[in-house]
């Protein structure tokens, strides 16, 4: 499944590409799982142009994980068992750490597709 990177903590940004290159239909709601298992509901918003915001929800969790401005947060996006729909598991990269947890809730195939170019910054 697709991954994007993010680096704002308040309503946050889906890239395009990666709806369009992985033939994505986002529900109207969508569940973000962190680190630790815990959920956070929140909801999907696209505007006419094609662009895909994370809102309601993004900012608790963003809260809830102490989340500051220079830190990163790697989003994959899972498919449930059976009829559960998609998901969003989150790996939180702190400022300067740029290396997920051990424990990371990544698939390990995805880690090997991060390289530099995607610390840089929000998505263009």
């Amino acid at each position: 499944m697709p991954i994007f990177i993010t680096s704002s903590k308040f309503n946050k940004y889906v890239p395009m590409d990666v709806i369009r290159d992985h033939n994505l239909k986002l529900p109207s709601n969508l569940i973000l799982l962190d680190e630790e298992g815990r959920k956070w509901s929140t909801k999907v918003v696209q505007w006419n142009d094609g662009r895909t915001w994370l809102t309601v929800g993004w900012k608790a969790f963003c809260k809830w994980n102490n989340l500051k401005w220079e830190d990163r947060c790697i989003c994959e996006f899972i498919r449930g068992k059976g009829r559960r729909g998609l998901f969003i598991k989150t790996c939180i990269l702190r400022a300067g750490s740029w290396l997920p947890k051990e424990d990371s809730v990544l698939s390990s195939d995805h880690r090997d597709q991060l390289d530099k170019r995607h610390f840089q910054g929000s998505p263009k």
